[in-house]
Parts: structure tokens; C-alpha cells; sequence
């Protein structure tokens, strides 16, 4: 594990890109980098908040069609070692807009891991930027989760500016330990998976027993109404089920 001085603030003003940050794919859309006006007026900035001019940069997740109402942005921070000091992430964000989302701010010690708010926004703030200040207190390694959601409408555009970690966040040059997901059996709902293993089951139990006039009983107990069971008895050679 190597530690990375930490003598320095660790900021970011994407006039040359994103820095250490990194785009996630557990989201719907990325952030984009953007100088002047966004797309849609009445929404978004007008200008950078490092240089205070339509030729600086910002970054800002944009809510016009075809991104819908709880799509999300997500930006990843560069793993940070936990310190008994007071680590913080400083940085400006514009919210304008009737129809302005969320901002979130979160920490994960694990890829794939739970995420822990540790600041939010929500709603029109005004046509102009305000700073947030967040104390990232840890246990474990970690990072810091940017999260932008769309809201109602196109006047959503949401932009942050001027990222900085202070001097107390040591950066690690390890990954985070990743979280393997299981996928489910069947993609159904969990009600119908478990009626139709019933089904299955009974039916088994059935045929050994009586065969037939057992099988026409145990249709009648069975629930008909979920599309995914229905289905299976009707393709059930041996289960006639009346309409």
C-alpha cells in the first residue's frame, strides 16, 4: 500500500478534464463538461466558478429529454486512507432551475458496497454557486461519491465546481475491495417463484399418489391470477384448468 504525501489540497477545477475523478456505471447518465450556457435557458449557469467566465469550465449533469425523472450521475473520488484528523471535500455547486433534483455526497469503502450519505441538496438554490463543506470522518479506506438525480423536468441542470480534499485526506494507491453480487434464480417476482415451486412440488407428489383426480384438486388451490403461474399450468399437459 503506498500513501501519497499529503502536504497539498487535492483539488480539481476541470479546465483540463476531470482529474482524478471517475465516471461510475452503477448510474444512468455521466457528467458532462460544459463552458457557457447549458442547453436549456433558465436552468444551469452561465459560467464557471473558478474563473467567473463563459470560457471556464464546469462540470454539471444536464436533465433535458431523453433522460427521465430519478436518472442518475455519479462521480467517484480516488481511494483515501482513514485519519484520525479531520479529512474534508470543499466544492461549488449551482442548483437553478423549477425543476431542479437532488446533489448528494456519499462514502463507500467497498465497489459495489452500500453507499453513506453524508450531504444533500434539494431544489432550486438560486442562479449562482454555493460552496459545500463536508467532514469525512472514516474507519476503513474509502471514497467520496458525487450524486446528481434528475428531477420533474428539463430546468434541472445541476453543476459543480472547484473540488478540493484538504491536506488531512491521505490518498491510497490501493482499490477499494470489491462486492460480488449474486444474480437472482428467476426474474420473476418472488410470490410467483414461490408458487409455482409449490406448484411443481405438489403436482410431483400428485402423480405418485392418484394421478389424475388428485392433480385437478390441487389445481383448484393453486392461485391463478399471476400471469407467470397461469401460464405454467395452462403449458402443464396434466393440469386441465378451468376458465
Amino acid at each position: 500500500m503506498v500513501k501519497f504525501p499529503a502536504d497539498d489540497y487535492v483539488t480539481c477545477t476541470f479546465e483540463h478534464g476531470i482529474c482524478e475523478w471517475e465516471q461510475l456505471h452503477t448510474d444512468e447518465l455521466d457528467w458532462d463538461l460544459e463552458q457557457g450556457l447549458t442547453r436549456t435557458p433558465w436552468t444551469g449557469p452561465a459560467y464557471d466558478h473558478t474563473t467567473s467566465t463563459n470560457t471556464g469550465t464546469y462540470l454539471y449533469m444536464e436533465s433535458s429529454p431523453p433522460r427521465q425523472e430519478g436518472d442518475r450521475a455519479r462521480l467517484a473520488s480516488p481511494v483515501f486512507d482513514p485519519s484520525p484528523q479531520e479529512c474534508q471535500l470543499r466544492f461549488y455547486y449551482h442548483m437553478y432551475g423549477a425543476e431542479i433534483g437532488s446533489l448528494a455526497v456519499y462514502t463507500r469503502t467497498q465497489i459495489n458496497g452500500p453507499l453513506t450519505l453524508k450531504w444533500t441538496r434539494i431544489g432550486n438554490f438560486g442562479d449562482f454557486y454555493e460552496r459545500g463543506d463536508i467532514i469525512l470522518n472514516m474507519d476503513d479506506p474509502f471514497q467520496v461519491i458525487i450524486e446528481a438525480t434528475v428531477g420533474n423536468g428539463i430546468h434541472g441542470d445541476i453543476a459543480i465546481d472547484d473540488t478540493s480534499f484538504t491536506p488531512q485526506c491521505v490518498r491510497l494507491s490501493e482499490n477499494l475491495p470489491v462486492v460480488t453480487t449474486q444474480p437472482p434464480l428467476m426474474s420473476a417476482p418472488l410470490s410467483d417463484r414461490v408458487c409455482l415451486m409449490t406448484l411443481y412440488v405438489m403436482t410431483a407428489l400428485a402423480s405418485i399418489w392418484t394421478r389424475d383426480a388428485m392433480v385437478r384438486q390441487i389445481v383448484q388451490m393453486v392461485p391463478t391470477k399471476s400471469t407467470v403461474v397461469r401460464s405454467s399450468i395452462l403449458k402443464h399437459p396434466t393440469l386441465p384448468l378451468k376458465h
